[in-house]
């Protein structure tokens, strides 16, 4: 995909269907476009529900919209609410409404024993549970990877499963240590440092939508 024909799809968004589903499909195509995922498969589950087998996707806080598999993850292996072939979901997507503005890793650091928003809340849980996210509205795309230790897996499983059996606190977020998490990102339409100001689609220009391309396309999923 070129920027011209991605600019074109922003502004017909902006004018005719202003809601996050119509994203869905141009963010699929521009990731189908990398190498880095051609051996991978890259499934749209925004219409999932938190069912027996789509627990593994909910996780913590939500189910996402789209997510990164292995060819060989099989959903009906999770029927009865399993969640160990969660090592074969190699992390999501989440797309918000064009313009729509995103919450940061910082800001919810610095909330953490306060209170979250929800969308704050839903963050946080996807970034743990899937270890390797996107965060877009269109225009901003914010990756975030999430390292901890295999110790540390284990307890982010153990709250999913306590979620699940029905004895997890609404606030659940107020047991997380993050002092034993390591949460980096990265801007990748325009860099790590770039300004606060929310992107427009004319702030998009040839250099910039080359250097995201090859972030997107760079990213190692598996």
């Amino acid at each position: 995909m070129n920027l011209k024909d991605y600019k074109r799809e922003l502004n017909l968004i902006a004018k005719q269907n202003m809601t996050e589903y119509d994203l869905y499909s141009l963010v699929m195509a521009l990731l189908r476009e990398g190498e880095n995922i051609k051996a991978l498969s890259l499934r749209d589950v925004s219409r999932r529900i938190k069912s027996a087998r789509g627990q593994v996707f909910y996780g913590l806080s939500s189910i996402p919209d789209l997510v990164i598999l292995d060819e060989n993850f099989d959903n009906e292996h999770n029927a009865n609410k399993n969640i160990d072939n969660i090592d074969q979901i190699y992390g999501c997507i989440e797309v918000k409404k064009l313009n729509h503005p995103l919450p940061t890793i910082h800001t919810i650091e610095e909330k953490l024993q306060s209170s979250l928003s929800p969308e704050e809340g839903q963050l946080l849980g996807t970034i743990l549970w899937y270890r390797k996210v996107i965060y877009t509205n269109g225009l901003d795309w914010i990756y975030y990877e999430c390292k901890y230790s295999d110790d540390y897996w284990k307890e982010i499983k153990k709250n999913v499963e306590r979620r699940i059996a029905g004895k997890a606190d609404i606030h659940w977020y107020k047991e997380i240590d993050l002092t034993k998490v390591s949460i980096e990102s990265d801007s990748l339409m325009n860099g790590t440092n770039r300004s606060v100001k929310q992107l427009t689609i004319d702030d998009i220009n040839e250099i910039n939508w080359q250097e995201f391309r090859e972030k997107l396309h760079q990213i190692n999923w598996k």
